[in-house]
């Protein structure tokens, strides 16, 4: 017995030494995260109770657990199935984030992550507002690539730890609101690796700035952000509702045609909110708010049980300069997460003066019920469903492996995962039952008949000579044939609704200065949907220039924003002065036909997140560019583009032109594509112009620059044939070409130094897969979409036919 009491002793550090080691390491971790976020950062609120040493305790206990299952499960698990994000950090940089913890954290270190298979330069932070967000292992991370680097389109984004037993609160919050077409962030799910160790599931979510509008399609503007809590609060201010002052709020994107300290828009809101009469019928409301975007918004809270963007904190709204409305924007929803908790289900969600305030308003009742029937009827709710169960099963399986999950139990988060699909259903299975019934459309709300029947408004008429002075405001307009409209100097006509301006060819309609000796006058403007189908043919405008207001600017002599339908035919534009276009369009679709642009002071036609068709029209001796495409597409036929002083056609910020038969002469350059943009020419004929051809990329936004594939067409004269900078490519395809190559990223495919009118082949493009994938895509798009376009477009000869 003594024998082996003995044996035992000698070999008992076998088991006492690990468990020493695991049980002081279990120890200091417990005494030192208690030190730092309870004792040091003094904890408050839910953090006392979490941060407790008891708490912290069986945290660090459960923890180091689930590490070794972990592990070991790793060994017979298949792969992660979601994206992976590698970041490496110097130990010395993250020591220095945990220096002195929270506040060492929010500091950035420079780091490097794996882009396309490349390392590239980062920066690396923790980030939030709150214990929860870095106070256990798995923290909260923000990256911030380089301008050359961007990581899926986004510079600037969050790497979030889960915060709730059921994980997927924001993520599925997010996905819900990009269905349902509400401004949000990307977010998606991903496992990250720091320093190659394996640091689990993370929610990958953009940071919301400029990037993100031009991700939805928006306009540059301001985003204004109002957050007054936690290291965001303004202590003994006195202010504890955002909706009170707008000294509380600040911007994370900014309308650099403004003052950055400018927040007028921001003011009207918050002037509106304090007037205690507020009326039901809300009409300054309307024109400040974009009532649809906001009804769509109620309607998201509702379905999300949200009521995390309140008088404190999470809010995130876009102006848009260009439509004069304040639109909203989600961010940090946590949706379902109170309800799942014990909160009494709402199916109206006024967490905000804001919101208190549209829910007297008829027409945001009216749009809420509408938008809350369409998102039954049409089968989103069953779409989402099944979105939330394919996302659940896959985290059932990334849980098991995640080293730094918590709760520190794959059993009780896939419960919890699962119970967050139930208690969905439970939300959406109630707001049906009551949309369906018409309850929400219907209570304090007028009907669509009523609603239509106090809107209706006199058409105005006009003819002969009328004289303008000052600004005008004017719904329906009616020019008769010969009317000559004489604009005092800035005097300025805005339409917001339908413009019949219809000439003849012996009577045309002209806008032209009050006299000879007048100085320019502002703009006509047509503007919203109102003004949809609005008509011009025979006009004549000289002498505009712009106007620029309070809220809203319009920066050329004829400009129109957001009208759909638009036809401009027969038309001339001359000689206007001091602004950036002669013709501008925003979120609009124009067709414009046998249009004439001469002598712009810049550009000619700007054409901005539009679609627009330009058919047998002659752009000469523009200042600047003829047509500047931003975010549109774009068809070009039959036209003329000559002596313009920078490009005939731009091609811009993710624009699609597709050239057929146009001629382009002495122009600095002839076409440029930048910026994820695609220019697709066939059958042009290129002359004496600086630089015919030029790729390039310019905004770092982007992500790349310019692609351009030029097909059956004639480069003569002039210095550079074709050039292509970083990023770009240039394709030429059986054309006649003569001038200078500019670099490697040009391909020539069967082109020649033969100014032959007829082509090598009748292929339309080139055969073996020569050219880049995305241009036989396209060619593909546009044969259906544009089949009469294609039509015109010859596969047998080279360059623009003469224009019968």
């Amino acid at each position: 017995m003594k024998a082996r009491i003995r044996v035992w002793f000698l070999w008992s550090w076998v088991i006492t030494l690990p468990v020493t080691l695991l049980g002081g390491y279990w120890l200091y971790s417990t005494l030192d995260r208690f030190g730092t976020y309870n004792v040091r950062y003094q904890a408050v609120g839910s953090a006392v109770k979490n941060m407790a040493l008891g708490a912290i305790g069986q945290y660090e206990s459960e923890a180091m657990a689930h590490r070794v299952r972990a592990m070991l499960t790793q060994m017979t698990h298949p792969p992660s199935a979601l994206n992976a994000i590698h970041l490496f950090v110097p130990e010395a940089h993250l020591a220095r984030l945990q220096s002195h913890m929270p506040q060492s954290g929010f500091r950035y270190v420079k780091g490097r992550m794996l882009i396309d298979g490349k390392l590239k330069k980062m920066k690396f932070r923790y980030r939030g507002d709150s214990y929860y967000r870095w106070a256990w292992d798995k923290k909260s991370i923000r990256i911030k690539t380089s301008k050359k680097a961007l990581l899926n389109g986004v510079r600037v984004a969050n790497l979030l730890a889960a915060r709730t037993d059921e994980q997927l609160n924001n993520y599925l919050s997010y996905k819900l609101a990009e269905l349902i077409g509400l401004l949000s962030p990307r977010s998606e799910l991903t496992r990250v690796f720091i320093n190659g160790e394996d640091r689990g599931v993370y929610f990958f979510v953009e940071q919301i700035n400029e990037m993100t509008l031009r991700h939805h399609g928006r306009m540059p503007g301001d985003i204004y952000r109002g957050e007054i809590i936690a290291k965001d609060r303004y202590r003994d201010s006195g202010i504890s509702n955002l909706f009170n002052s707008v000294s509380v709020w600040d911007k994370v994107a900014v309308n650099n045609h403004y003052p950055e300290q400018s927040v007028l828009p921001l003011e009207r809101l918050l002037a509106l909110l304090a007037q205690p009469g507020f009326s039901a019928s809300g009409g300054n409301m309307t024109e400040l708010l974009d009532i649809e975007a906001w009804a769509r918004y109620s309607v998201y809270e509702a379905l999300t049980q949200s009521t995390h963007a309140d008088n404190v904190h999470n809010w995130r709204i876009y102006y848009d300069p260009w439509r004069g409305k304040l639109v909203p924007m989600v961010w940090d929803p946590m949706g379902w997460r109170d309800t799942m908790r014990g909160k009494k289900f709402q199916s109206e969600i006024r967490a905000s003066l804001l919101m208190e305030k549209l829910f007297v308003h008829d027409e945001f009742l009216r749009i809420r019920g509408r938008i809350l029937r369409e998102f039954f009827e049409s089968g989103k709710d069953g779409e989402f469903m099944n979105f939330v169960k394919r996302k659940i099963d896959v985290m059932k399986q990334e849980v098991l492996t995640d080293p730094l999950l918590k709760p520190a139990s794959p059993a009780q988060v896939s419960e919890a995962m699962q119970r967050l699909q139930t208690h969905i259903e439970f939300v959406f299975k109630h707001l049906k039952a009551e949309a369906l019934s018409q309850k929400h459309s219907m209570r304090g709300a007028k009907s669509d008949s009523v609603v239509k029947r106090h809107g209706e408004k006199p058409v105005i008429t006009w003819s002969g000579d009328v004289i303008i002075r000052g600004e005008q405001i004017i719904n329906d307009l009616v020019i008769k044939p010969g009317t000559d409209v004489r604009m005092a100097a800035g005097a300025s006509i805005i339409i917001r609704g339908q413009l019949q301006a219809n000439g003849t060819e012996l009577k045309p309609i002209r806008f032209l200065p009050l006299d000879s000796s007048s100085k320019p006058w502002g703009t006509i403007a047509i503007v919203g949907p109102s003004a949809n189908g609005s008509s011009l043919r025979h006009c004549e405008f000289s002498g505009g220039s712009g106007f620029k207001g309070e809220l809203l600017e319009y920066s050329a002599m004829l400009s129109i924003h957001d009208v759909q339908a638009v036809t401009i035919a027969d038309c001339l534009f001359r000689d206007n002065h001091s602004v950036d276009d002669m013709v501008h369009a925003v979120y609009s679709d124009i067709r414009f036909d046998r249009v004439q642009f001469k002598n712009a002071v810049a550009d000619a036609l700007d054409l901005d997140i539009s679609k627009a068709v330009v058919t047998n029209s002659r752009f000469e001796n523009s200042n600047n560019d003829a047509l500047d495409l931003m975010t549109t597409e774009a068809v070009v036929v039959r036209s003329v583009f000559s002596g313009s002083g920078d490009k005939g056609i731009s091609v811009g910020e993710s624009s699609d032109l597709f050239g057929v038969n146009n001629i382009l002469i002495d122009n600095q350059i002839g076409v440029q594509s930048k910026d994820a943009s695609t220019a697709i020419l066939f059958n042009q004929s290129f002359k004496n112009n600086g630089t015919a051809l030029h790729a390039y990329k310019k905004n770092w936004q982007y992500g790349t620059g310019g692609t351009i594939f030029l097909a059956k067409s004639i480069v003569s004269g002039g210095k550079i044939a074709a050039r292509a900078q970083k990023q770009s490519t240039i394709q030429l395809f059986d054309s006649f070409v003569e001038g200078r190559l500019g670099n490697k990223r040009i391909t020539l495919i069967d082109t020649d130094t033969n100014q032959k009118r007829d082509a090598k082949s009748d292929k339309y493009l080139p055969e073996n897969s020569l050219a880049l994938p995305k241009i036989y895509a396209a060619v593909d798009r546009l044969t259906k979409e544009q089949a009469g376009v294609w039509q015109q477009v010859s596969s047998n000869l080279r360059g623009a036919r003469q224009f019968e």
